[in-house]
């Protein structure tokens, strides 16, 4: 059959959108731009006749179907339905099919056609009794199946959910009544759904007690928009559960107004509560009998500390209650000036495992200092603001106690260096009392020397003040120490450790080597306590080369005390080489009562109060095996820079050698 021309194309495309004036020239023009393939057919199924969309939709020339039955186009799995379609009676009505067509390259699309018998008679002359419009409808399909898929996963998701979903209508009575149930309510509550959907079935279930609260959220979620509540309710069993149900208002198109819900079963969560409730109660109980303050308290991109929660017992441990803690600037107000930048650093960097102990000390309300140990551990890091929690504990007690002992240990080490110091003072008095004559016989002498015996006066007075400041050092170094920390002069702490420390040195024949940078800037602690630190350690070394063969060069063995400083710190290195400390004890050395040396000459407490000391200063005391000795390093935050040196020329780290012969 040839290609129908323009004017027969026109009455043709009449039949086929119903339009039966032939005399309408665009009319063949639509038909040739529809997107539906259009098509003519005879009884058979023969197609005589297919418009340009047919290339576009099956991707084969029109001409390519004339000849061809319908059916062809239609997927073999649905051919069979669709003739069992197009041939059960229509009683000349239009039939409507939807199938599958595998295009020319082998895809699938889905379609819908629409046939129409034709009465026209010039179409019966043709042989054409069917015009038919197929349409790609694959976009829709796919949509109308995921809506399918996605309907069935909700109602899968809501049987297999915790929760019952349901809807309630306001009867005509006033009361509210269920008008709808999912399939999950005999799970949620107990009861099968004819119970559930009974008018009486709250009446019957519910707690009397609760009744009226969930009437009142059914009303407010109607007249405000949601509401939840939480009641009790009866099983068929006899067992008592709990129930939360969220409502919220349904305005429905005719205009009434619904309530819809979602219900859970709550019993694990409220009995969870209970429990949970009971805990918080004893632990309220145990905090506030127990000694220390627990807190939780967050640092600022600044550093500043602001606590968040402070236990109740905390007056017991700083004399101000949790509520006058909590306040802004109470930390700042009440506690004396730390290093708060080093915590901080030690926090972010994980240091220690993430915990920093520092002990302070806190203002309470009567003006007293309260010592006060605070163990503090990070719980977590947002950028610049940290968040720890910690716990004060008030060792007022425990820093008196350490004082006298570090008071008994200073006397202890005063005792034994008796012997040192009575040799560091008769090398003065033996020196006065031989000026002395060597003056007495200048000026009985014929004629009087008066020079050589101003000579020996001045000899004199020079040992008398050696022995004098000896003397004196040893009434400030035996003085009870005041435990208010305040900036210390490291120079002047090692100076005066030798002065103490000189005797014993010169009794061991040994000589100290002393490099200190210059200048060094202030610790904060306590200038005596400092001191007995480094006596504990020069003395230690002496005791070490008791045991030590002389030098084959015969010179004294030699103690090297190096001092240096960077922006923040300050370090003091004390080293021998006396052997160093067997590695079985390097892990006890600070121990108290722990000592390597033979027994009767050591107490085993120097190191470890030297350690506490050190410790309370913001510091810290280690000791490793160097260069054939034990080196003891110091180190100790800097309390402030050091000064300007005058406009003289640089001076260098002086190296001294200190010995004390006469």
């Amino acid at each position: 059959m040839n290609a129908p021309s323009p004017p027969r194309l026109a009455r043709l495309a009449g039949l086929i959108t119903g339009r039966t004036r032939a005399a309408a020239p665009p009319l063949h023009l639509l038909v040739e731009a529809s997107d539906a393939m259009l098509c003519l057919h005879r009884a058979d199924g023969e197609i005589v006749y297919a418009n340009p969309a047919t290339q576009r939709m099956l991707g084969i020339a029109p001409n390519a179907l004339i000849g061809r039955a319908l059916t062809d186009i239609v997927h073999p799995d649905d051919r069979l339905a669709v003739l069992a379609d197009w041939h059960r009676p229509h009683g000349g009505q239009a039939l409507q099919s939807t199938f599958r067509i595998q295009r020319i390259d082998g895809t699938m699309i889905w379609a819908e056609a629409e046939i129409t018998p034709v009465s026209d008679r010039c179409a019966a002359r043709e042989g054409i009794a069917f015009a038919s419009s197929v349409r790609d409808i694959t976009r829709r399909h796919q949509a109308e199946r995921q809506l399918l898929a996605a309907r069935d996963d909700l109602a899968a998701a809501v049987a297999a959910g915790p929760g019952m979903l349901f809807s309630l209508s306001r009867a005509g009575d006033g009361q509210w009544r269920m008008q709808f149930a999912s399939a999950s309510v005999e799970r949620v509550t107990g009861h099968a759904h004819a119970s559930v959907m009974a008018p009486d079935w709250p009446v019957r279930v519910l707690d009397r007690r609760d009744f009226a609260r969930r009437l009142q959220a059914i009303e407010s979620a109607a007249e405000r928009g949601s509401a939840s509540v939480e009641y009790r309710m009866t099983t068929p069993s006899g067992a008592q559960i709990w129930v939360r149900s969220y409502y919220r208002r349904w305005d429905r198109a005719d205009g009434v107004i619904d309530v819809i819900g979602y219900a859970l079963d709550i019993t694990a969560e409220h009995t969870a509560r209970q429990k949970l409730a009971r805990m918080q109660e004893d632990i309220d109980t145990i905090l506030q009998a127990g000694p220390g303050m627990l807190y939780r308290a967050v640092f600022d991109a600044e550093g500043a500390r602001h606590f968040v929660f402070v236990s109740d017992n905390a007056e017991r441990v700083t004399g101000f209650t949790a509520e006058e803690i909590l306040q802004p600037g109470w930390f700042e107000t009440h506690v004396e000036a730390i290093d708060i930048g080093s915590v901080v650093d030690r926090l972010r960097h994980g240091a220690d495992g993430g915990t920093v102990v520092r002990d302070f000390r806190v203002h309470d309300r009567a003006g007293h200092w309260r010592w006060v140990s605070d163990t503090m551990r990070l719980l977590s890091a947002e950028g610049e603001r940290l968040e720890v929690v910690g716990y004060w504990a008030d060792i007022s007690r425990e820093k008196e106690q350490a004082a006298q002992l570090a008071e008994t240990a200073k006397l202890a080490t005063l005792g034994e260096m008796a012997t040192g110091m009575a040799h560091e003072l008769n090398q003065p008095l033996a020196s006065i009392s031989l000026a002395a004559e060597n003056a007495l016989f200048q000026l009985q002498s014929d004629p009087i020397n008066l020079d050589a015996g101003m000579r020996k006066l001045q000899r004199i007075t020079e040992q008398a003040q050696r022995a004098s400041k000896l003397i004196d050092h040893l009434r400030v170094f035996g003085r009870r120490s005041d435990t208010t920390p305040q900036p210390v002069d490291l120079r002047m702490a090692i100076e005066g450790a030798l002065t103490i420390a000189g005797g014993r040195i010169a009794k061991a024949h040994v000589q100290v080597d002393l490099k200190l940078a210059a200048p060094l800037p202030e610790v904060l602690g306590q200038g005596v306590l400092l001191e007995q630190v480094l006596i504990n350690i020069l003395t230690n070394a002496c005791d070490a080369y008791r045991s030590a063969p002389p030098r084959p060069d015969g010179r004294r063995h030699t103690i090297r005390i190096e001092a240096r400083s960077s922006a923040k710190a300050v370090v003091i290195t004390v080293a021998d080489q006396a052997g160093g400390i067997p590695e079985a004890a390097m892990e006890r050395i600070f121990e108290p009562f722990f000592t390597t040396k033979p027994p009767g000459q050591g107490t085993g407490l120097g190191l470890s109060i030297s350690y506490g000391i050190v410790r309370d200063m913001g510091g810290s005391l280690s000791v490793q095996n160097r260069d054939g000795g034990a080196c003891f390093t110091l180190r100790l935050p800097a309390h402030a820079a050091p000064a300007e040196a005058a406009p003289t020329p640089r001076r260098r780290a002086r190296a001294v050698k200190l010995t004390t012969d006469p």
